[in-house]
Order: structure tokens, then C-alpha cells, then sequence
């Protein structure tokens, strides 16, 4: 060994006074390792995991739009709202400094008081709904509640702590708002509101009442109500009227409706940002009334394409070019109007040819395009932040290849927009997409179509693909969403998509459903227990890549051969005979302590409907076997069982509140406000869920197993074709 190198240093002069020299040499080296080591951090931070440094797309995102603290008053109505006033006091609220920028809850027992606290009003509604479920073995979903909260409350110790691994929780599909929300009131949406809140949702989608902000911009450049009447759709069909895809059809809109909307969502936005949520506003996509070109007879517009079929009356709507200056006035207008009326939390939705075709295919045009929806954004809002989406990357794959992506996208900075993976759940486009070119994206369970009510989900798929997005070193991954077209539907799948917003790691699946189904019914039997795995291994585990929730042979148009193999295919994935076992069990459950419980009779009453619309697809073959060998008795023989299953499945469902056409059309003709309105409102709801066009352009997209549809819509169709 040489020890003219080492000698020295380990010398009793060395360690007690070291030479001038040596100790320079050491600090240059000891600089030197620490700089190098704090740039390669910072490269494997920024270049490896993506997303964790501090000046990151995620955390600039965050500090731009995060949610604010809200007011902790507003969980204090939550308290009373579900619990009951009684329970207000027994709750200590907090909020407390973020740490780190994303949210955080904590739950603790002080003094006999539950404290839950959070970085936000929505994170302390979120340790409310945790504690609930964990602590008092209690449930809330939109099929029922069962709230049994123990005396005393139960002690939360060792402090509970749960920081949420995204950003922003997001809320709603554009055409949710037309598939599900169109008739409430405001009863209802201030449930769903603090059922968003209690989920975690931070970032819902506030579509209502734009049309009143429409009107009052375009009235002010000469166009008249008259002339609006055929450009805004009827009230079933606003969503589809605001991406361009139809125009006039089930309208005119009442001026009753349209003010009694704007109305309806001043109010949503007072209890979202109450709670501290950022509501996301809408924006102009360049989509405009034919009676434009008549005031601007210079404006370069075109027609559109051409949208399911619907004839030139209804669709092929009038677009804007971006390029010309009208467009940004236009835009710029309709955000400062919108702004004056609900005010703005700087986070713009508008989809550009969302199932319509551009002209061209060139990345050039697309990335003027982009630039130009942003900038009419922008320019009446500098904080504006686009939130666009996906779906069009999906549905139109064939066009948008990665040079079209990349236009679009190029044409506005990374931090001004999001993107929403819509339907990760089944197709994850990131990828794909070349993960948006450096834009920031939402992992979305799409889910539902058209709000179709049959038992479908991808948890265990679920389970796993949100934190291998979350961890993919090249993903801007900043939240989780749900984007179902449709709700109400299938609880568990949307409770347990929201509650890995706040988990770090996949749960084990079998022992989640297990605590589910105890919370959600009060106790766990082995029969009930057992049940509910079998749905988990079926209904609830989707593994073949259909687009869709199945659709039942019940609720279609009959035919002798059906050509669904695909989206909303009518063949199931599971064995049919595994859920008649599940079906079971829960008749035989029936009988014990669930009977009264709300939750389980609309469980019993959704499975039961599953097996009989299952049961016609059987018998359908049956029909079609007997027609195919002439056998005239055998028609006959399986005809009259369809028509007896679909005679039991409108007396099931006529037994729960939550599967009656009832329900659908009183509220929809609670909008009215004389007897023509009454009728119109009543003519777009049956329209939307049976032909959904004037001559059945989308034919049973939207159809509902409901009592009194099944009876007396799809019943007569079957007879008539048996």
C-alpha cells in the first residue's frame, strides 16, 4: 500500500490541525461530490421520474388552479345534511398548512372529539367519509345511504394521516349533464355535491346554465332568440348541441328554462367553491349559429360534418374558422360575459371536433387551430388553462396520428393545458398519444355509456393501471377522474375508483369488496360475502377490451342476427351461470337482517334485473335456433318465455324508487313552467332514452331498464316481433 497517500491524512497532526492545502482539496472535493450529486437528482427527478421535481408541469399546475381551503362551515352543513344536526358538534374541523403541494387529511381523537383536519375543505370532507367508512362501518352512494354511527364515537389513535399521490380528483363527462343532471333541481345537486366532496373531487366539470351566456352574447352582435332556437338543442340534448354535433333538435329552449338554469348554477358554483373545489367553466369551440353569416356575411364559415346520420335540418352545424379575427372576438366575449355572471376559476373546457371530422389533416392548420381556442380563452382571461377531452384522439384514431396529436397540442404551452385521458379504463391513449407530448394528463374511468344501467366494471384492472400511469417515468400523470357519459349506476365502481385517489399502492381487491359490502350493508354473512366475489370475478372484472357495459337483448331493437360485437356488445364476458349463483345467495339473504336495509333491496333488485336481461340472450337464441330450423313451436315455446321475463323484470324494478321511468319524466316536466313546456320537456326525455333523433338516429343508445319503459316500450316491441 502507498502510503504517501495515505499516510498523512490518518496522521495525529492531520486529524488535530489539518494542512491548509489538504483541508482546500477536501472542501473543492467535498463541493465537487455534493454538486454532482444534487445534479444528478435533479436529472433523475425531472428526466426519469417526470413529474416529482419542484418546478415540475404537476406542481406548476398546482400552484396555478389548486384548490383553495374553502370555508369549513361547508363540511359543518355536510355533518348536518347526513348525520343529522345532532352530530355537529361531536366533530372538531380543522384546517392546516399544506405541506407539500397536493392535499392531505389527518384524523385523530383529542379529548374524546374526532378532529379531522385537512389542507383543503374537500381533504377534511374526504377524512369525514374515511372516517365513516372505516371507523363507523357506514355508507353513502347514490342508490341509498345506511348511516349507523356508534355511541360513543369511535377513538381514532394512533393520528391518521392520508396525503393523496395526484393532484386534482375531476368530475363528469361532458354529457353527463344531459344523460343524468339535466332535470335536477337544486335539491339534488347539492347531494351530488357533497357526494363529489366526500369522494375527494376537487375539480368538477360546471356545464349549466351557458346557454343564458350565449344568449346574451350573441343577441349583442344582432342575432335574435328566434334564430338561437335553432342552434341551441332541446333541453335532453344540450351537450351534443354545444360540441357541435346537432343543432335545433328537441328545442326551442324555453326562456324559463334557460334563466331558471342560469339561476340553477349560480348555485352549484357557490357551494363548489365553497368547498374549495375548482369548477370548470365552459368556452368557445368555434361552433356557431347559421344566423351568424348574415351579420358577418364576410366570416369565414363552413358546414360541419355530418353526425349520426341525422339529416342537414340537425346537424352539419356552422364552424367558425380560427383564423378569423371573429373567432377570438367571439371567444374572448363569451368568457368576460361568463366571468361577469358566475365568475371564474381559470380552468376553460371546450372540445374541438369531438366526433366531427377537420378539414384538414395538415399539423399546421391543427396547431393554429389549438393556439386559437386557447388565445380566445386567454385573451379575456390570462390565467386560462384548457382543459380538453381526450376522446377525440379514441374515436377518430385513423386521423389523429402522431404528427395531427402533436399539432393540436404544440399550439398551446404545457402549463395552460390538460388533457383528459377520457377512457383509460378500457383504452389508455397516452401512450398512444406519445404521452401528450409533454402535456399533463387525467388517468379517467369512462365507464358508462349513454347512462345504461347493466352491472359492468374493471376494478381488478382498475387496481393496477392507475399506479402503473402514476409511475411511468415518462408520464405527466397529475390526477385521477371519473368521465361517465351516464351514473347512478354501479356505486361500487365509481366508490372504489375515487377512494385509490387516495391510496399509494393497489388494494387486495377480495378483502376491499368484503369491507365494502359490510359497510354498505351493516354486517357480512358468508352467504353475502360470497355473493358479492362472485360479482367481483364476473360483472365486476371485465378482461376482454369491450368498449362498454354489455348491452341486454331486452332493451334493444329486436333482430334475428345482431351485429354488436364491439362497442356496447350484447355477448357477456362472464358465465351467465356464475351470477345466477350470486342471484342466489341474495334471494337467499333476503330473508335476514338486509331485508330492510335500503341498499341491499336496490342490490338485490340490480342483480336481479341482470339475470333476466342475461336470461334474454339466452332465450333470443333459442328464438333464433327455432326460426332457423322452421320450428314454429319452438318460436312460440321460447317467444313466451322473453315475454314472461320481461314481464317479471318490469315487476322487479316497479319495487325500487331509483328504476322508475316515473322518476325521469316528473322531474323533467317539473322544468315547466306552462302546458307546452310541459309537453316539450316530457317529449325529450322518452326521446333521448328510445330513438334519441326524429327518426331513431342513435336508437337505444341511451335505453334504461326501468319499470314502465320495459312495459311499455320494449315489451311491445317483442311481442310484435315473436
Amino acid at each position: 500500500m502507498d502510503h504517501s497517500l495515505t499516510g498523512p491524512l490518518l496522521s495525529h497532526e492531520t486529524i488535530r490541525r489539518p494542512r491548509k492545502s489538504i483541508w482546500k482539496k477536501a472542501t473543492v472535493l467535498a463541493l465537487f461530490i455534493a454538486l454532482f450529486g444534487a445534479f444528478v437528482v435533479v436529472l433523475l427527478r425531472t428526466t426519469v421520474l417526470g413529474k416529482a421535481a419542484d418546478d415540475s408541469l404537476a406542481t406548476k399546475l398546482w400552484r396555478s388552479i389548486h384548490p383553495s381551503k374553502g370555508q369549513l362551515k361547508t363540511v359543518s352543513g355536510l355533518i348536518a345534511r347526513t348525520l343529522g344536526d345532532d352530530f355537529v358538534s361531536k366533530f372538531q374541523l380543522e384546517l392546516m398548512d399544506a405541506k407539500t403541494d397536493t392535499e392531505v387529511f389527518e384524523i385523530e381523537t383529542v379529548n374524546s372529539v374526532v378532529v379531522l383536519r385537512g389542507t383543503t375543505t374537500v381533504a377534511v370532507a374526504s377524512a369525514l367519509h374515511w372516517y365513516l367508512k372505516y371507523y363507523c362501518n357506514s355508507h353513502i352512494s347514490w342508490s341509498a345511504n345506511r348511516i349507523a354511527i356508534p355511541s360513543p364515537l369511535p377513538i381514532v389513535s394512533p393520528k391518521l394521516v392520508k396525503s393523496s399521490p395526484v393532484k386534482f380528483k375531476y368530475y363528469q363527462n361532458v354529457c353527463t349533464v344531459s344523460y343524468s343532471m339535466v332535470w335536477w333541481d337544486w335539491s339534488r345537486w347539492e347531494q351530488e355535491i357533497d357526494w363529489m366532496a366526500l369522494q375527494g373531487v376537487n375539480m368538477p366539470l360546471a356545464f349549466t346554465g351557458q346557454e343564458y351566456i350565449w344568449q346574451k352574447v350573441y343577441n349583442e352582435m344582432g342575432i335574435s332568440n328566434e334564430e338561437l332556437g335553432k342552434f341551441f338543442g332541446g333541453p335532453a340534448f344540450l351537450a351534443w348541441a354545444r360540441m357541435g354535433n346537432i343543432k335545433g333538435w328537441g328545442g326551442p329552449l324555453s326562456q324559463s328554462f334557460i334563466d331558471g338554469q342560469a339561476v340553477l348554477q349560480k348555485q352549484i358554483l357557490a357551494r363548489m367553491r365553497a368547498y374549495g373545489m375548482v369548477p370548470v367553466l365552459p368556452a368557445f369551440n368555434g361552433f356557431v349559429p347559421e344566423a351568424l353569416s348574415r351579420v358577418y356575411p364576410n366570416a369565414s364559415i363552413t358546414r360541419g360534418s355530418r353526425w349520426n346520420s341525422f339529416g342537414d335540418e340537425y346537424t352539419r352545424v356552422e364552424i367558425l374558422n380560427a383564423e378569423d379575427p371573429l373567432f377570438q372576438q367571439i371567444g374572448s366575449r363569451f368568457i368576460a360575459e361568463q366571468t361577469k355572471e358566475y365568475g371564474s376559476d381559470h380552468v376553460y373546457n371546450t372540445d374541438t371536433f369531438n366526433e366531427n371530422s377537420p378539414p384538414t389533416s395538415d399539423p399546421s392548420y391543427l396547431k393554429g387551430l389549438g393556439a386559437a381556442v386557447y388565445n380566445s380563452m386567454a385573451s379575456a382571461d390570462p390565467h386560462a388553462i384548457w382543459l380538453m377531452q381526450g376522446w377525440l384522439f379514441f374515436d377518430s384514431a385513423q386521423y389523429w396520428q402522431l404528427p395531427q396529436i402533436e399539432g393540436l397540442l404544440s399550439g398551446v404551452p404545457d402549463d395552460k393545458m390538460i388533457i383528459l385521458d377520457l377512457f383509460s379504463d378500457v383504452y389508455p391513449e397516452y401512450k398512444r398519444a406519445n404521452y401528450y407530448f409533454g402535456k399533463a394528463f387525467i388517468w379517467c374511468m369512462l365507464h358508462d355509456f349513454g347512462g345504461n344501467v347493466g352491472m359492468y366494471g374493471r376494478l381488478p384492472l382498475i387496481n393496477q393501471a392507475v399506479f402503473e400511469a402514476l409511475h411511468d417515468p415518462s408520464s405527466q400523470m397529475i390526477g385521477i377522474g371519473l368521465t361517465p357519459e351516464g351514473i347512478e349506476q354501479n356505486p361500487v365502481a365509481y366508490e372504489f375508483m375515487m377512494e385509490l385517489g387516495w391510496r399509494v399502492e393497489p388494494v387486495d381487491l377480495p378483502e376491499w369488496i368484503s369491507s365494502y359490502v359490510k359497510r354498505r350493508y351493516g354486517d357480512l354473512t358468508p352467504e353475502i360475502d360470497h355473493a358479492w366475489q362472485l360479482l367481483l370475478s364476473t360483472v365486476y372484472n371485465n378482461t376482454n377490451g369491450d368498449k362498454s357495459v354489455t348491452k341486454s337483448v331486452a332493451e334493444i331493437r329486436p333482430e334475428v342476427v345482431y351485429d354488436r360485437d364491439t362497442f356496447m356488445p350484447i355477448r357477456l364476458y362472464y358465465d351467465p351461470k356464475v351470477l345466477v349463483d350470486a342471484w342466489r345467495l341474495f334471494v337467499q339473504s333476503a330473508d335476514t337482517q338486509f331485508a330492510s336495509t335500503a341498499t341491499f333491496q336496490y342490490d338485490l333488485v340490480d342483480v336481479s334485473r341482470q339475470v333476466l336481461s342475461n336470461a334474454m340472450l339466452l332465450l333470443h337464441d333459442e328464438v333464433v335456433g327455432s326460426f332457423n330450423r322452421s320450428d314454429v313451436e319452438g318460436i312460440k315455446r321460447a317467444g313466451s318465455k322473453m315475454i314472461a321475463a320481461l314481464t317479471h323484470m318490469d315487476a322487479i324494478l316497479a319495487t325500487n324508487t331509483h328504476f322508475l321511468l316515473g322518476r325521469w319524466l316528473e322531474a323533467a316536466k317539473s322544468w315547466a313552467t306552462t302546458e307546452e313546456e310541459k309537453t316539450q320537456m316530457e317529449f325529450n326525455a322518452r326521446n333521448q332514452i328510445t330513438l334519441w333523433g326524429p327518426k331513431g338516429e342513435i336508437l337505444d343508445y341511451s335505453s334504461r331498464q326501468w319499470s314502465g319503459l320495459v312495459s311499455s316500450f320494449y315489451l311491445p316491441r317483442w311481442k310484435l316481433f315473436i
